[in-house]
């Protein structure tokens, strides 16, 4: 579940309680000496190049880093402008890190030792650009699914059909991991049971996503929809629009003792 995700399900939940809600960033949990590392590495990160994916045993991930970083900043800058409360960038950053933008990094935690992705340096350098210059607080579609898109051809897979694989991201654009844990092409129209089966990593390449077990193409504006990968537009909020706020992920990311947001 991305940091939009979880922002909306907390603003939902807190529009029928009425009352403030706490919000946990990261449910998985983050290693403690990790957080640690990554909430004090900040200044190091204009050391870090995209020629490759870390290959070290531990500490944290430049890609990652340098994404929760950018993303927690034009955050941070932007939601600091209203008086709601000052925002917290030690959660944003430890979420962030996990999930990158939109979900772009879901799962690389888990594989990037492997050695079977590989990171695009055109791709990183203009998901980084887009996210540093989001616009704020509203968002168009055309701009969103730019950097989404950009975000995600960032880290791609390297393994081939019939290959052994454990998430996804591991396998090359235009597959995904079976549950028998093999790379196997998308199903591009056929059935399916989620829609990481039907585009690459469940993100709109090729333009579809899984509808009660069949690929169909994505959904037009106006339409019904659950998430963003379904629509045209790549925004979803009960119906598939044409801009998005940033202002639940200010919410999602106040201080605990901040006032009402």
């Amino acid at each position: 579940m991305s940091i939009f995700e979880r922002a909306l399900l907390v603003a939902a939940f807190a529009g029928c309680t009425g009352d403030d809600v706490d919000f946990v960033p990261n449910d998985a949990a983050i290693d403690a000496s990790v957080d640690a590392t990554i909430r004090d590495s900040a200044s190091e990160d204009s050391a870090f190049h995209f020629d490759a994916l870390p290959d070290q045993e531990a500490g944290p991930s430049p890609w990652r880093l340098q994404v929760a970083n950018a993303l927690c900043t034009r955050l941070q800058n932007c939601c600091n402008a209203s008086d709601a409360g000052p925002f917290d960038f030690a959660a944003c950053k430890a979420q962030a890190y996990e999930d990158g933008w939109h979900g772009s990094n879901a799962h690389l935690g888990e594989v990037e030792q492997n050695g079977n992705v590989t990171l695009d340096q055109t791709s990183a350098q203009a998901c980084l650009a887009g996210i540093a210059t989001l616009s704020c607080p509203i968002i168009a579609s055309k701009e969103f699914k730019t950097v989404t898109d950009n975000c995600y051809a960032a880290v791609t897979g390297k393994l081939a059909v019939a290959s052994a694989c454990a998430r996804t991201i591991e396998c090359k654009t235009g597959e995904y991991c079976s549950d028998a844990g093999t790379c196997t092409l998308l199903a591009d129209g056929g059935p399916c049971a989620t829609s990481e089966q039907c585009a690459y990593r469940a993100w709109q390449n090729p333009p579809q996503f899984c509808d009660q077990n069949v690929c169909r193409s994505l959904r037009t504006d106006d339409a019904g929809c659950s998430s963003d990968n379904e629509c045209v537009s790549a925004i979803c909020n009960g119906t598939c629009q044409t801009t998005k706020s940033l202002v639940p992920l200010c919410d999602a990311y106040r201080a605990t003792d901040a006032g009402p947001g």
